[in-house]
């Protein structure tokens, strides 16, 4: 085999070796955000006003590092894409 076909079939390896580890770790973080539960609304208007205060700024920032993640994945994605594509 030349040592171009060798080249091709190192980077088609790293490549499917990246794209699984790429789909294992979405599968991650989709168990993840799923695994996350709605706050129940409560009677009590003491410590659980102040939980669910220290509650919904936990799940902004969650939020919004879910947004971090979506978008490094998509620009991954791209670039796994662009590379398949050449």
């Amino acid at each position: 085999m030349s040592a171009t076909g060798k080249q091709t079939i190192t980077k088609a390896s790293h490549l499917s070796r990246a794209r699984e580890r790429l789909e294992k770790a979405v599968t991650r973080l989709d168990h993840a955000l799923s695994g996350m539960a709605e706050p129940t609304p409560t009677a009590d208007v003491g410590p659980a006003a102040e939980e669910m205060i220290a509650l919904k700024a936990e799940n902004a920032k969650l939020q919004e590092a879910s947004r971090a993640v979506s978008g490094r994945l998509e620009q991954t994605i791209g670039k796994l894409k662009a590379i398949l594509e050449s």
